[in-house]
């Protein structure tokens, strides 16, 4: 591709501001340096310097990732090399705080560019769109030497540059590394500050909790998670026995991702502390008060810093929902294929799930109870078919009462419902998926009906918890305050 030339035609100048013809003797700033960016050949009305580039595509780096354009000055001239590429002579800035590459459109043909996700940012963090992407090969005319480069094509109007792992690999600089203030190796996937020991009171008791519910919008993610952890070899598989079984703990990061972490109350309780006296600002000041040149560095997954020995770490010993196994099955009590099946007292059908006709048949058949303990264990056994039963505990309320110290027995056909039960049902496409209520306590009863209210949109959401969460829903009052 034949590179451009430059008529002597009067025009408005880019370098300048101002018009004239088009040749560097007639412009006014050529020979000038910039006092924006202390760079040669314009003014500073026109300075188009780029110091930042950030990374917008969607990629795997991390959240700390940058790309930057800090351009080099050696006494305040630019280091720039004249390279060939794309059959053209280019004047590249060389940037040894860059990690991307750009190219003026001007030298690219529009059928070598692809499209990319990439955005350019200005050191105010204005955001600068590329023209897509282009890959090139790039020669050095002093050494012939030949490097195939990725290109962010970029208007005319900005600076065509060569970033640090370029120049590096084709000899154009040399960094000094042992000239550094400090070398400080971020490339290692895990620190090491090395082993701890959590010692417990043997007196405490030991607990095995439950695994929680995990909602079903993010059980793929938090399996995806688990994998990684184990990969990087955070966390470790354990298919023995242990004293001591803890929760697993999702929380949302500020990034949109998930951190996987043990809930160790039970844990925390038994464990007996260290004492370590934390250094104080006072004491920090005075061992710096000849310093000159300062560094601020965050410690990345600083927990993960420090490993625990054997013992330890299966004091905390986690329980979590996703696990594999191969298994066997019984080929003479195998049915496939079925409209419907019986599955723990619920009735499976293409239709939904229904309670057991077993199950309705067996609380009807129910005789009536004659004292306290039978009315309690008439309602538990009602509570189990509580999802299909709208406003349940309203329904119950008048049983409950005679369970209440003091109150009288009386058991009629008849009973007079109460309002002081909370009741929600889960619906989808119109249809309820599943029913919940609860009574209310007797300092809830005194409450206004609009707190009531509010209460009973906080225990739906939280009793449908597994299937609300991470999703879009609709909450409907079926009675307004």
């Amino acid at each position: 591709m034949p590179c451009p030339v430059l008529f002597a035609q009067v025009k408005m100048c880019k370098f300048c501001g101002k018009k004239h013809a088009i040749r560097k003797e007639s412009c006014p700033a050529w020979g000038k340096t910039c006092n924006k960016c202390h760079k040669e050949n314009h003014f500073s009305v026109k300075c188009q310097s780029i110091n930042l580039v950030e990374n917008e595509s969607y990629s795997d780096t991390t959240d700390e990732d940058e790309l930057w354009l800090n351009a080099v000055h050696a006494n305040k001239t630019t280091l720039t090399a004249v390279m060939n590429a794309n059959n053209c002579s280019i004047r590249f800035q060389l940037d040894s705080g860059a990690q991307t590459n750009t190219i003026q459109k001007k030298y690219v043909r529009k059928e070598q560019v692809r499209p990319s996700s990439s955005t350019l940012r200005v050191y105010d963090s204005t955001p600068l769109k590329t023209l897509g992407e282009v890959d090139l090969p790039v020669t050095n005319p002093k050494s012939n030497e030949v490097m195939n480069v990725t290109f962010a094509v970029v208007s005319n109007k900005l600076q065509s540059l060569l970033g640090l792992q370029v120049i590096q690999k084709m000899n154009l600089i040399t960094v000094n590394d042992e000239k550094f203030i400090s070398m400080v190796d971020t490339t290692s996937d895990l620190g090491d500050l090395g082993e701890a020991t959590l010692v417990v009171d043997n007196e405490v008791q030991p607990k095995t909790l439950p695994c929680r519910k995990l909602p079903l919008a993010i059980k793929d993610r938090d399996k995806s998670e688990l994998d990684k952890l184990v990969d990087r070899g955070i966390l470790v598989p354990v298919t023995t026995p242990t004293r001591w079984v803890s929760q697993m703990a999702v929380v949302h990061k500020a990034n949109g991702k998930l951190r996987i972490c043990i809930d160790p109350q039970a844990l925390n309780s038994a464990l007996l502390r260290e004492h370590y006296k934390l250094p104080t600002l006072d004491d920090i000041l005075p061992k710096h008060q000849k310093a000159k040149l300062f560094s601020k560095l965050d410690i990345k997954e600083v927990y993960w810093h420090v490993k625990l020995d054997d013992r330890s770490s299966l004091l905390t010993t986690m329980i979590t929902p996703c696990k594999q196994a191969k298994i066997i099955l019984n080929d003479d009590k195998k049915v496939i294929g079925l409209k419907e099946i019986i599955f723990h007292g619920h009735k499976i059908t293409s239709e939904g799930v229904k309670a057991d006709d077993g199950k309705i048949k067996a609380i009807i058949d129910m005789p009536s109870p004659t004292d306290i303990s039978g009315v309690k264990r008439f309602c538990g056994v009602v509570q189990y078919m509580a999802k299909f039963l709208p406003s349940l505990s309203t329904t119950l309320e008048p049983l409950r009462t005679l369970t209440r110290k003091n109150a009288p027995w009386a058991w009629t056909r008849s009973t007079d419902s109460s309002k002081d039960g909370l009741g929600a049902v889960l619906l989808q496409n119109g249809k309820p998926i599943e029913y919940a209520s609860r009574s209310l306590t007797s300092a809830q009863r005194k409450w206004a009906q609009i707190e009531k209210e509010a209460l009973s949109i906080l225990f739906g959401l939280e009793r449908f918890d597994q299937y609300t969460y991470g999703r879009k829903v609709i909450i409907e009052m079926i009675t307004n305050p």
